[in-house]
């Protein structure tokens, strides 16, 4: 009797066995679009090249990522809308992407000279991670993988170092992201809200004459040529990750949700430590093609830290989620206590 149940287990266990691999070797590959607006030819654009092929490979063709980069999707907020409508399935985006499914992200990259260094920004974004991820899953989203693009810097058609010699300028500010422009204006500034797909256009134009963001990114994109001057204070790391619908990424193999969650992960910090490599790299280039790198004095510093200080109010509950804008000040503050002596 307890041979003969053995036995039909066994018959039992070949069977599901042999139908889950009939099911995956005949099942329909799962084509996965994924849109971003990273330039061509950058190193996230052939990071991504490089997955695309690893995972196809790794998993037998059962998973094909068709990767639609350099801006022809258009920006970060057409991205998203086309990734909720499911013309693309998947997108490598930035915080100003991301804010628009959930503005928790936004404090991680949306409080100026906030961080002194990657390793406190690295400690507050894992500490918030798996919350972060949470809000994510719960909008219809999966986060493979975090990234960043290095700091922010300001580049402008003249020197700039103060405070005040940003006022007259046209800033670009990012359009349709979570961010309010009626901040800057209150400070006496003029931002100027434009998709990232039109700040060359309104660099040529005169429609802007400033903009702010990563030494990789005005390098990629070729911005720096038409704005030859870029402050050296570290503004604010541009946060960054890959993300899949949910729905999604249900109907992926359970053994392919491993696989493709390895590589975006091996991926996603392959990518943050290059980025940050090619940062410096990114300046000598420019320089050696008419880049200007002015210097940010230690007094200047300290009125743009008071600039920033007297905006808090309105960055926290406008930009940030009053709930994360404290979370992090408490996150920062324990890293900074647990290094002091450093």
């Amino acid at each position: 009797m307890h041979r003969e149940r053995a036995v039909i287990i066994k018959v039992l266990l070949f069977a599901g066995v042999l139908s889950l691999s009939i099911i995956a070797a005949t099942a329909q590959p799962i084509r996965i679009k994924l849109a971003t607006s990273v330039p061509k030819g950058t190193c996230w654009d052939r990071a991504l090249q490089e997955l695309s092929q690893q995972l196809e490979q790794e998993t037998d063709g059962r998973l094909k990522l068709i990767i639609y980069a350099g801006g022809i999707v258009g920006d970060e907020s057409n991205i998203v809308r086309k990734m909720r409508v499911g013309q693309f399935q998947a997108a490598m985006i930035s915080s100003v992407g991301m804010s628009i499914i959930d503005s928790s992200i936004t404090a991680l990259s949306h409080i100026p000279l906030f961080y002194d260094s990657y390793e406190e920004f690295d400690y507050v974004r894992d500490q918030l991670a798996d919350e972060l991820k949470q809000r994510f899953y719960e909008k219809g989203y999966i986060i493979l993988n975090w990234g960043d693009a290095g700091w922010v810097h300001f580049f402008t058609q003249s020197p700039m170092t103060h405070p005040d010699e940003l006022k007259p300028m046209k800033l670009f500010f990012w359009a349709n992201e979570s961010g309010d422009p009626s901040i800057w204006l209150d400070l006496g500034y003029h931002p100027v809200p434009l998709a990232s797909t039109d700040v060359m256009m309104g660099l040529q134009t005169g429609l802007i004459n400033a903009f702010d963001t990563t030494p990789l990114v005005a390098l990629g994109k070729q911005w720096f040529a038409l704005a030859p001057h870029m402050c050296d204070m570290q503004w604010a790391p541009l946060v960054g990750a890959t993300v899949i619908r949910r729905d999604i990424w249900d109907e992926v193999l359970p053994q392919d949700q491993i696989i493709l969650k390895r590589l975006a992960i091996n991926f996603g910090e392959t990518i943050k430590e290059e980025a940050r490599a090619l940062e410096l790299i990114s300046i000598q280039v420019m320089e050696e093609h008419g880049l200007t790198v002015h210097h940010v004095s230690d007094e200047h510093l300290k009125l743009w830290k008071e600039l920033v200080e007297q905006a808090y109010p309105r960055i926290r509950g406008i930009m940030v989620p009053p709930e994360f804008f404290d979370r992090v000040q408490e996150i920062r503050s324990k890293y900074r206590s647990l290094h002091k002596s450093e």
